[in-house]
């Protein structure tokens, strides 16, 4: 089996620690160093000081995103790891995630379809761009409706229904990306009046 160096590189005196759920690794490059598993990233964001830990949940189900987030959790709480700050990035808006992601004291949340195209694109620079306050979980929690209902199904992905409609609602991808999963989900007449069982 192959090693992949860890070892950080110094870039304006910040070093980032990337780790993917999907095992994807790159070789190390302008301050950007890769773990390929939870494990390998625990360790090496333990023996070296990292500015910041970028965590990379590509499954689209809130409960295989469970490794990654027991790892922001033991970063945040260790006494060696808990000053650098963990950027999440996510391709799915999945509202479970984000709320497991804040308890584990995730200091930002963002999401992104293009993780090849993010990961390749201007070394750290574009990650750190991605520290701003409207990237806090909590912010990142108002602009998502609190109806929404994961259930999981036999193909390992997640049914999504509205709560606001005890749950009969079944949300496709057009009405989440167009009201549920966005800051107007206030205006959903759902929202505004739900119906809850008895």
């Amino acid at each position: 089996m192959s090693y992949l160096s860890i070892v950080p590189t110094e870039v304006n005196h910040r070093t980032i620690l990337h780790c993917s759920d999907a095992g994807v690794a790159y070789p190390d490059r302008e301050g950007c160093s890769w773990a390929s598993t939870p494990l390998a990233c625990l360790s090496a964001a333990t023996e070296y000081l990292y500015g910041t830990v970028i965590l990379y949940l590509t499954k689209p189900s809130s409960l295989e995103a469970d490794p990654l987030i027991e790892l922001c959790s033991l970063l945040k709480h260790n006494r060696h790891t808990r000053h650098a700050a963990v950027l999440a990035v996510c391709t799915a808006r999945n509202r479970r995630t984000v709320e497991s992601l804040k308890t584990a004291g995730a200091d930002f949340v963002v999401f992104r379809n293009d993780l090849p195209a993010f990961w390749k694109d201007g070394g750290p620079v574009s990650p750190l761009n991605q520290l701003k306050e409207e990237n806090r979980p909590e912010q990142v929690l108002s602009r998502l409706c609190r109806h929404l209902h994961y259930s999981p199904t036999p193909q390992g992905n997640e049914l999504i229904t509205c709560g606001a409609c005890s749950d009969w609602l079944v949300l496709g991808p057009r009405r989440l990306g167009e009201l549920c999963e966005t800051s107007r989900h206030p205006d959903c007449p759902h929202f505004q009046h739900p119906r809850f069982p008895k």
